[in-house]
């Protein structure tokens, strides 16, 4: 009988002191303490669209330059601390809270694509140079990374500033380098640029 009181208990403390407490934290106990994301990987996705949506690139698409965006977003699992709760249980939160931090720090990102792109970028070199970071900011990728001084983004679209040299296949490599060492790397499928 005492473990059928004790499950309704533990069910109810948490609808409970919701109803109580009248908070939208996770429990009465407030957020947890530290919310971190860990980066296991990283995902480039080539997209043709406007604004904010777009249809993912598959092989064989072709997109207008002014229509191709590249998402760049770290492969993360979150993680968080244990908060106590106010009857003095430790108890883990099922909420993310509301400002979640990575534990990694960026050192470098590197976009390359697989075909010559024009004179100045032949196969395999890097187009940072042509590459515009986030939606409105005009900012070069190396320039928006050095602003960020090391802090990822959960998301990043990226945009070519300059058509390549004549239509033909792309395949754009990202590296994805971590300051503690760790290296991910992410392709697009091959697609045709339109200038």
């Amino acid at each position: 009988m005492k473990k059928w009181w004790l499950l309704l208990l533990t069910m109810g403390v948490g609808p409970a002191c919701q109803m109580f407490c009248n908070t939208t934290s996770c429990g009465c106990g407030g957020p947890p303490k530290a919310g971190f994301y860990d980066i296991e990987g990283v995902s480039l996705v080539a997209l043709n669209g406007s604004g904010g949506s777009g249809t993912v690139l598959t092989t064989g698409n072709t997109v207008p330059l002014a229509l191709l965006k590249l998402r760049l977003a770290p492969v993360t699992r979150y993680f968080t601390s244990r908060t106590p709760h106010p009857g003095g249980a430790g108890v883990a939160w099922a909420c993310s809270p509301a400002d979640p931090e990575f534990v990694e720090q960026l050192d470098s990102v590197l976009v390359r694509s697989r075909y010559a792109y024009d004179a100045r970028h032949p196969a395999g070199t890097s187009l940072n140079d042509l590459l515009l970071a986030g939606d409105y900011s005009g900012n070069l990728l190396p320039d928006y990374l050095r602003l960020r001084a090391g802090t990822p983004d959960e998301s990043l679209i990226l945009r070519l500033s300059t058509a390549p040299a004549a239509a033909g296949p792309q395949q754009l490599v990202v590296r994805y380098r971590l300051r503690n060492g760790e290296v991910y790397t992410a392709e697009t499928p091959v697609f045709n640029i339109q200038p």
